[in-house]
């Protein structure tokens, strides 16, 4: 895979200014530094949306990109059974069947996240989410005190044993919300309605 604007452009000239699934040779240097000859062809990821044939993705990170497209469907999410996701697309549904840790989720539009266990946040990779409008389901605790889920959201939603988010947009609707605790600390404005919570927090400038 190209690692650079300039090596792509390169690559698709070598190809005769054509994108094909005609191999061509190419040298390959291994990590070692041993070089080797290889094949390659230079037909491009994907560019629109990735749906789900009904399979499991297993792997122990998914990383996906749909570029001006969606990543799986409201109704057909895209099943995974991984420990970390990174995932950017105009909406993003995944469904994970295990403990979820991500890294970035950006959906410009909507995100629905269900994880069969907790959620938690890659330290570092702040925020976690960015979407205008966030549901994300746990079986678990979505985030903890200690490590918030760090989200950049206008509209919240979701489901969970205890909830604890930092946001960072500057108005935070929240709705939807089912939990024993729901934690809140949020850079901006905090509205909510029909949330079902036994205990909440919410520290807002």
């Amino acid at each position: 895979e190209p690692l650079t604007k300039k090596d792509t452009d390169t690559m698709f000239k070598v190809f005769g200014n054509q994108n094909t699934w005609n191999q061509k040779a190419v040298y390959v240097r291994l990590p070692n530094g041993t070089w080797t000859i290889g094949a390659t062809h230079n037909v491009p990821h994907l560019s629109g949306s990735i749906k789900d044939n009904g399979g499991v993705i297993e792997s122990d990170k998914l990383d996906v990109n749909a570029m001006n497209g969606n990543v799986g469907e409201k109704n057909n999410p895209l099943t995974a059974m991984t420990n970390k996701i990174d995932a950017t697309g105009t909406n993003v549904y995944i469904e994970n069947l295990k403990d979820t840790t991500i890294g970035n989720i950006t959906a410009e539009e909507e995100l629905v996240l269900d994880s069969k266990g907790d959620v938690t946040g890659a330290e570092g990779n702040e925020p976690n989410v960015s979407a205008g409008d966030a549901t994300i389901n746990a079986d678990g605790n979505i985030g903890s005190e200690d490590n918030r889920l760090d989200t950049n959201v206008d509209n919240f939603h979701g489901t969970a044993d205890d909830i604890y988010i930092d946001n960072h947009s500057p108005n935070i609707d929240i709705s939807g919300v089912n939990a024993d605790r729901l934690d809140v600390k949020t850079d901006g404005n905090v509205t909510g309605r029909d949330n079902t919570v036994h205990d909440i927090i919410v520290d807002a400038d």
